[in-house]
């Protein structure tokens, strides 16, 4: 019995440690540039968010940086109705392409769902 719980606490913890999230800060320094677009993370800032079909998917509401101080992601507030039942997820730079006002994504709503909750 002593065998399976101490087997059964192992497999808790590696199943934890594999679903750990990536550690994002905000960013501060809102005259930071954001690379991938060139603008200030200032600017960035309330971009709304919209599928490749145009339909909105949320809005910026920070701009992260990884451990090694690179501005890696951003949260955006996606789902609810009049700020009820509203969430933010994180989504790395690299899903998103600035058009015109816009950030666009190619992701679709179950990819987005599936992004990581940020709690600021």
């Amino acid at each position: 019995m002593r065998t399976i719980l101490v087997a059964a606490a192992a497999l808790a913890a590696g199943t934890s440690l594999s679903l750990a999230q990536t550690a994002y800060t905000e960013v501060e320094d809102d005259t930071m540039i954001v690379m991938p677009f060139n603008i200030s993370a200032d600017d960035l800032e309330d971009m709304d968010v919209v599928g490749a079909n145009g339909e909105e998917i949320g809005e910026v509401e920070d701009v992260l940086m990884n451990a090694s101080g690179a501005i890696a992601a951003v949260s955006v507030e996606v789902g609810g109705f009049l700020g009820i039942g509203e969430s933010e997820v994180v989504f790395p730079l690299d899903q998103l392409k600035l058009q015109g006002d816009d950030l666009v994504t190619s992701l679709t709503q179950e990819q987005v769902e599936a992004l990581e909750d940020w709690a600021d």
